[in-house]
């Protein structure tokens, strides 16, 4: 009955509550809606170190940016589609580590004190234990909402995705030597050299078997050499061979690697501003121009009527004072008087005073307001005008930038000509997207798993706790409480963000997760899916 959830948007036909000319959006044949989505200050601030050194292109970034948009403070569902080999499973990539560096941001809430993320929701004993009862810690609620599943019918999609994450060729080789996370895990699981352990392929009971004999449990070889475990991680760090920040360093080199990304997105979301909306601020400026040229008008007429009132006060006070001074000789009465001014009823001299004397109290009244009124219209002119030379100066900043680079075509920093250009060239450029920024996002990722890193390091007796049942959990052998196997569950999803299963398999490793427990299932291929396959997924998902 929730008619905002992932599965209520799969569905139920919920076009007749949009603007449906919004819904769908086709890339290539509407470039204006497109070109929308590409103000800088929409781009993720994270970004994936693609093996290639390059970025994602237009329509890829397109699909990043709009995920994002719609779905990073909503539930519900995004759908891209393409032929293959148009780089859609790529796109993912870039997803997958904008929802670690968003999850990184909740971890960051808590720089003071890192333990506070953790609680105690209950106790638990061990099977193979004899230790007895050991507790099972919860995760803030901050921090949850952040589980990536990569699920599909198709089981060798699911593979490919999780199994390439993980390898030193998924990412570009400038960073193979400083960006590890886990790496020594990671190639332990995969066979093969790993930059990080950052997805698991579960799912079937060989899978889940093959990833706990390798995750958990030190393995031995021929020679008698050990891999290296998640235990011995969190027992020993140090020991590994790969850099781990303290806590207040990744916390500092998270904020410093954050406000470098904003830094450029402010200065190109500006550039942005300019050139995009260009014709419609030279519109504002002319409007601004014309109101304010209509306030002055206004303004004088409003002095003029001011001044005129004062005049007609100042004649009537006169004519006043001349009632008054005849009303005075009448009084004093005597013949010269009399003679001099002649026959004058003095009822009425004083019915004509009172009437000035009204006609006065009138006008000062209408002065008093019209002084009111034009102070207040003053003072709106002036700002009006204030306004107005901001705009003019912004607007001669404008025409630079627009002089600048506006006569060709740039995919740094697009103009109008490059949205009108032919789609086969800008389908294979990178708008907005230049070496400094690109560089800075990719760090802010790395810079999130850094964090994590040392958030897992912090809190390592907890984890340690919660990971000692994670192979009953996996092999349905947990007879515990929901709430503690879900626990467990988003304990691995902290260490590892993404997992991958198929749909047939994803109802027996989640089934202690409840409704909108997972905050992202990403479905690949999944035009070969049944359309109740996905059901199960959407039910325990945000996303």
């Amino acid at each position: 009955n929730d008619n905002n959830s992932a599965l209520m948007y799969y569905l139920n036909n919920r076009y007749e509550v949009f603007d449906t000319e919004n819904l769908r959006v086709d890339v290539v044949k509407d470039k204006k809606k497109v070109s929308q989505s590409f103000d800088p200050a929409l781009f993720p601030n994270a970004a994936w170190p693609i093996s290639s050194g390059n970025s994602l292109v237009l329509s890829q970034q397109f699909a990043v940016n709009k995920i994002f948009e719609n779905l990073t403070h909503d539930n519900g569902i995004f759908s891209v589609n393409g032929p293959p080999g148009t780089g859609k499973t790529t796109l993912l990539k870039d997803v997958i580590a904008n929802i670690i560096y968003l999850r990184a941001c909740s971890i960051y809430e808590f720089r003071d004190n890192p333990q506070d993320a953790f609680k105690t929701i209950g106790n638990i004993t061990y099977k193979f234990s004899v230790q007895g009862e050991k507790p099972i810690y919860g995760l803030h609620p901050l921090i949850e909402g952040h589980e990536i599943v990569v699920a599909s019918a198709n089981n060798g999609a699911v593979q490919n995705i999780t199994n390439e994450l993980p390898l030193l060729s998924e990412i570009d080789s400038k960073y193979h030597d400083s960006f590890k996370y886990l790496s020594e895990i990671a190639s332990n699981v995969n066979g093969m050299p790993s930059w990080g352990m950052i997805s698991a392929t579960l799912g079937n009971k060989k899978n889940n078997y093959n990833f706990v004999n390798q995750f958990l449990l030190n393995n031995y070889d021929d020679e008698g050499d050990s891999s290296r475990s998640i235990f011995e991680f969190l027992k020993n760090p140090r020991y590994f061979n790969e850099k781990v920040m303290s806590w207040k360093e990744a916390c500092i080199n998270f904020k410093m690697k954050k406000d470098r990304v904003e830094y450029y997105k402010e200065q190109l979301s500006g550039l942005f501003e300019c050139l995009h909306n260009y014709k419609d601020n030279i519109k504002l400026h002319e409007e601004i121009k014309k109101e304010y040229a209509s306030y002055v008008e206004k303004y004088k007429k409003m002095k003029e009527d001011l001044i005129s009132k004062k005049l007609e006060q100042d004649k009537l006070q006169l004519e006043l004072e001349k009632e008054i001074r005849k009303k005075e000789k009448v009084e004093k009465g005597g013949l010269i008087n009399k003679i001099s001014i002649g026959t004058v009823d003095l009822v009425a001299l004083e019915d004509s005073i009172e009437v000035l004397k009204d006609k006065i109290i009138d006008v000062k009244h209408d002065i008093s307001d019209k002084s009111i009124d034009l102070r207040e219209h003053e003072k709106q002119t002036k700002d009006l005008y204030s306004t107005y030379l901001g705009h003019k100066d912004m607007m001669i900043k404008i025409q630079e930038v627009v002089k600048q680079h506006g006569g060709k075509v740039n995919p740094s920093i697009p103009n109008e000509k490059f949205w009108q250009a032919d789609d086969d060239i800008i389908q294979k450029l990178s708008p907005w997207i230049n070496k400094k920024f690109q560089e800075a996002r990719i760090e802010m990722f790395i810079a999130s798993l850094e964090l994590h890193k040392a958030f897992i390091v912090e809190n390592s007796d907890k984890i340690y706790n919660n990971l000692r049942s994670l192979k009953e959990v996996l092999e349905g052998d947990f007879q515990e409480k929901d709430i503690y196997s879900q626990a467990i569950l988003k304990t691995l999803f902290l260490i590892v963000p993404v997992v991958s299963t198929t749909f047939h398999s994803l109802g027996k490793i989640f089934q202690s997760m409840n409704k909108e427990s997972i905050g992202w299932l990403l479905i690949d291929e999944a035009g070969q899916a049944t359309p109740q396959s996905p059901v199960g997924g959407l039910f325990r998902s945000k996303r």
